[in-house]
């Protein structure tokens, strides 16, 4: 049986986009990837997002999105400038608003957005890493989250002062790095930043073979800091940079 051409093109091009649409219909055709977090497998809380698989990748519409949580709420939580687009703001991007206090031995960055989701919530997060939260984020937790004496001893023991990091707009320049003060001279010590390279990792004495395993993959440039790495593998630096910490630490 022969088909004629002109019938055939008209075929392929119905059951092509005739599939499209009964997938789309079905729910089965994403054109986009969603970005959602793990649920919680038994339980309780069977059904329900787990906080601890959010990513640094998420914007914060994702996580509004996933646990029901006003985005104003995040952007007031973590002293964003009004204004700010939840769908544009991604949790890694708090790192570099708040680098700085990599240097003082604190940090808020994707931890923190998940600490804050699961207090919020009321959802069970296990914190494997003391987490620290803007004085703004415990002010909303304290109105609207129902916490324990526990809880609210922790976020108040943890809150940070962050005024002085506020920005006045919303755009984020990555290659904006804070300025010694004249006079002020860079520690010795073995503290791995934001501005940390892996050849500052290497020259410290730590085996390129050790730092690539903690990535779980191959360092092509040693001239690049760790953070714009993860940055763009979408690692969370904070995990990375306490395992290479800890490399660090073990050091003569």
């Amino acid at each position: 049986m022969k088909i004629d051409s002109r019938w055939l093109g008209s075929l392929i091009f119905i059951v092509i986009f005739g599939s499209v649409a009964v997938f789309s219909i079905g729910g089965y055709w994403q054109t986009e990837s969603t970005k959602a977090p793990a649920v919680f497998e038994s339980g309780e809380f069977e059904g329900m997002p787990n906080p601890a698989d959010i990513r640094g990748s998420y914007s914060f519409s994702d996580v509004s999105e996933a646990f029901r949580i006003p985005a104003e709420d995040l952007i007031e939580a973590f002293a964003l400038p009004q204004g700010t687009d939840p769908e544009e703001f991604k949790n890694k991007d708090l790192e570099l608003i708040y680098g700085e206090l990599e240097q003082e031995g604190t940090e808020i960055g994707n931890g923190s957005v998940k600490l804050f989701a699961a207090l919020y919530t009321g959802l069970p997060y296990e914190i494997d890493e003391v987490t620290y939260l803007p004085l703004q984020a415990v002010e909303i937790l304290r109105e609207k989250a129902d916490l324990t004496e526990e809880q609210l001893l922790y976020i108040e023991s943890n809150g940070i002062d962050v005024s002085r990091y506020l920005i006045e707009d919303n755009s984020l320049d990555e290659s904006q790095e804070p300025v010694a003060e004249e006079g002020e001279k860079e520690s010795d010590e073995r503290l791995i930043t934001g501005k940390t390279t892996f050849s500052d990792l290497i020259a410290w004495g730590i085996p390129i073979e050790t730092i690539e395993s903690v990535l779980g993959s191959e360092i092509t440039d040693q001239g690049s800091s760790v953070r714009d790495f993860c940055t763009q593998q979408e690692i969370e630096f904070s995990l990375v940079k306490e395992k290479l910490q800890e490399e660090a630490d073990a050091l003569d």
